[in-house]
C-alpha cells in the first residue's frame, strides 16, 4: 500500500512549515513534500538551501522524523532539457545536499527526455545517479514522456514520478492517449515508478481536489495493483483551489480507492 503525503505549499492560511508539518500529522498523512526554493511571501513556503545553515537543516531533520517519507521537491527553474542538460544538472547538486540533510527520500525533478538524444541524456543521468546515491536519495524525473528512456538507462538511483494531472494537461494528454491511458501507462512504467504526484485537473485547471475533475484514479490504482506498487505519492493541492476540508476529503477518497478504508 502506497504511503501518501502532503505537500507544503499553504494550508489555507498556514504558511509557517512547522504548523503546516503539524496540520498534516492530524490529518493523518504519511509524509511530507517540501520545496527546496523559499517561495512567494504570503503565499506559499519552501526552505532554499542556499540560505539554510547545517544547524538549521539539522532541526528541520528532527521535526520531520515524526513521517516515515520526505519528499523535496527540486525548483521549478531546474527543468532538465536536452539545451540546458549540464547546467540542470549542476543546479541540482545543492538540491541532492540538501536533500541527504533532510533524510529525504525522493528528489523530484521536472524534466523532458529527448529520445534523439539518447548518448547525451545516458551520461548525464548516470551523474545525477552517482549524485543521488551519494546523497541516499532516489531522483524522481516528473515527465509527460520519454518513460521509455528512463527504462533503458537502468539506474537504480533515477526513476519517475508520475504526476497523474499534469497527463491530462494539452502537454501530456497525447501521451497519456498514445499510451493508452493511465493502466498501461504505470505498467509500462513498472519498476522505475518510485514517485506519483496526486491531484484532480478539470477544464484544464489542475491542483484541484480529487474526485472533482477528469483524472481516472480507479484505472489508476488498478495500475499500481498491477505493479505491487507500494513506493510513496504527494497530494498536490493548490492551497487557493483547495481548502483544508478538501485536502483531508482528497486524502480520504485516495485510501478508500486503494482499500485502505473499511
Amino acid at each position: 500500500m502506497p504511503l501518501i503525503g502532503n505537500m507544503l505549499w499553504r494550508i489555507g492560511r498556514l504558511l509557517d512549515l512547522e504548523r503546516q508539518m503539524a496540520w498534516t500529522q492530524r490529518a493523518g498523512f504519511d509524509g511530507v513534500g517540501l520545496h527546496a526554493a523559499a517561495g512567494t511571501p504570503g503565499q506559499w513556503r519552501g526552505v532554499e538551501p542556499a540560505t539554510c545553515p547545517p544547524e538549521e537543516r539539522a532541526r528541520l531533520r528532527q521535526k520531520l522524523t515524526d513521517f516515515p517519507f520526505v519528499e523535496i521537491h527540486a525548483p521549478f527553474a531546474i527543468d532538465l532539457r536536452t539545451a540546458s542538460l549540464p547546467a540542470g544538472v549542476t543546479a541540482l547538486g545543492p538540491v541532492l545536499d540538501f536533500a541527504h540533510d533532510l533524510g529525504a527520500r525522493v528528489v523530484t525533478v521536472h524534466a523532458c527526455p529527448a529520445e534523439a538524444e539518447a548518448r547525451a541524456w545516458q551520461q548525464a543521468m548516470q551523474e545525477v545517479n552517482a549524485c543521488a546515491a551519494e546523497a541516499q536519495t532516489t531522483v524522481a524525473l516528473e515527465i509527460t514522456d520519454g518513460f521509455g528512456a528512463v527504462a533503458e538507462w537502468g539506474l537504480p538511483h533515477v526513476g519517475v514520478n508520475l504526476d497523474v494531472g499534469h497527463m491530462l494537461l494539452p502537454g501530456g494528454r497525447p501521451s497519456l492517449e498514445r499510451y493508452g491511458g493511465f493502466g498501461p501507462l504505470i505498467e509500462l512504467i513498472g519498476p522505475k515508478l518510485v514517485h506519483l504526484h496526486l491531484h484532480d485537473v478539470r477544464d484544464a485547471v489542475d491542483h484541484i481536489e480529487i474526485g472533482t475533475g477528469e483524472v481516472a484514479f480507479g484505472g489508476i490504482v488498478d495500475g499500481l495493483a498491477a505493479i505491487g506498487y507500494a513506493g510513496t505519492a504527494t497530494l498536490e493541492m493548490n492551497p487557493d483551489r483547495v481548502s483544508p476540508a478538501g485536502i483531508r476529503r482528497s486524502l480520504q477518497a485516495i485510501r478508500e480507492l486503494m482499500g485502505a478504508v473499511p
